[in-house]
């Protein structure tokens, strides 16, 4: 069974990524992992595993490469379940750099010897941009699958109105009142 539903290739359309720093390998794995963490979270554990057994099935290729469709009287574009996985990918694929912490910070290892300085802030600010642009997509999933949940019928619908619900997080941070007396 071929479990990737994106590849190196399809990335292009999103962001340009030189090969030698994140080439097809490391995309792939990267890849496999978003889908069966992030992804398949997603979607739920049934809907993930019918989409990789159909995936040549009309609704799953919308699902996955994208399509228009209509709520509340106005045409949407839908641009897949791709780009989230892709974006995902992303942000694993950056977290898994062959790096090697040193004094002088993190190195990466080129292919002909050497390393060269990389900024753990910009590493980290990549991974959270991916990371967001993924989220961003997952949320046009959502609003996709739960527009046309009678396509999907393996989608669990309650899991988002759950996520929706508990989207807010109040912290009530609580100053400790001391008394110091003399004594």
């Amino acid at each position: 069974m071929i479990e990737n539903l994106a590849s190196f290739e399809d990335f292009g359309e999103y962001k340009r990524i030189p090969p030698a720093i994140l080439g097809d390998e490391r995309l792939q794995t990267a890849v496999l992992n978003a889908q069966r963490g992030v992804i398949r979270d997603l979607l739920g554990k049934a809907l993930y595993h019918d989409l990789i057994n159909n995936r040549t099935v009309a609704k799953y290729v919308s699902l996955l490469d994208g399509a228009t469709y209509s709520e509340n009287g106005a045409t949407v574009q839908f641009h897949g379940l791709k780009p989230a996985i892709l974006w995902y990918a992303y942000a694993i694929a950056l977290q898994d750099l062959s790096t090697t912490p040193t004094k002088a910070g993190l190195k990466v290892k080129e292919a002909v010897g050497g390393g060269t300085t990389v900024d753990q802030t910009a590493l980290n600010d990549e991974k959270s941009r991916a990371n967001a642009q993924g989220d961003m997509y997952a949320q046009e999933v959502r609003e996709y699958l739960d527009a046309n949940v009678s396509t999907y019928p393996l989608w669990p619908k309650k899991l988002t109105d759950d996520r929706d619900s508990n989207n807010f997080k109040a912290s009530v941070i609580v100053q400790p009142q001391y008394n110091y007396r003399s004594r």
